[in-house]
């Protein structure tokens, strides 16, 4: 009617930005897409281990999740807090990694989805991505650039509910 306003926008975005969501289809073409991910992986109890002892380039490993998170149950939504999450700098990549060993500690939680606060879990300039392969083959989903960590307890609970979009590999998710 005269004098409402009515705006409708359009939205053209990567789906690799900001806070995001990566599912196996990512790696996998025949994997889990963001419409077939099970909402249970990205919505319920969750731990946080910090881990801001690494420095950029460092290996986070087996043993700093042991020490730094024995109170990670079977099925939680892990967040590992690294506080180099420098997003939109020149500096976003600057972050440790996870090293096989902490990949096989989570996947021995069988923990329901990985939260990093930083632009991912590789070994910066690998040619492969082993960390992303192991998780998405066990059906688990990654969240990277995470913000906030250093607001959060050891134990809390999480919503992330992405687009379910059939094809979709990723997408930013309000966590």
């Amino acid at each position: 009617p005269p004098g409402a306003d009515y705006v409708m926008s359009e939205i053209v975005l990567s789906s690799h930005v900001g806070t995001h969501v990566e599912v196996p289809r990512h790696y996998f073409k025949d994997g889990q897409d963001l419409a077939d991910v099970p909402l249970e992986r990205l919505v319920g109890p969750a731990a946080l281990v910090p881990c801001m002892h690494r420095q950029p380039g460092e290996a986070i490993t087996g043993a700093d999740l042991e020490q730094h998170g024995p109170h990670v149950r079977g099925g939680d939504i892990v967040f590992i807090r690294t506080d180099s999450g420098f997003y939109g700098t020149p500096r976003s990549h600057e972050r440790p990694y996870l090293q096989r060993t902490a990949i096989d500690w989570l996947l021995d939680r069988r923990i329901s989805c990985l939260g990093v606060d930083c632009s991912g879990i590789e070994l910066r300039g690998a040619p492969e991505q082993p960390n992303h392969t192991a998780l998405f083959a066990q059906g688990i989903p990654i969240i990277e650039h995470l913000a906030g960590l250093d607001r959060l307890p050891d134990r809390f609970y999480v919503v992330a509910a992405p687009w379910p979009v059939r094809g979709l590999e990723a997408c930013p998710v309000s966590v």
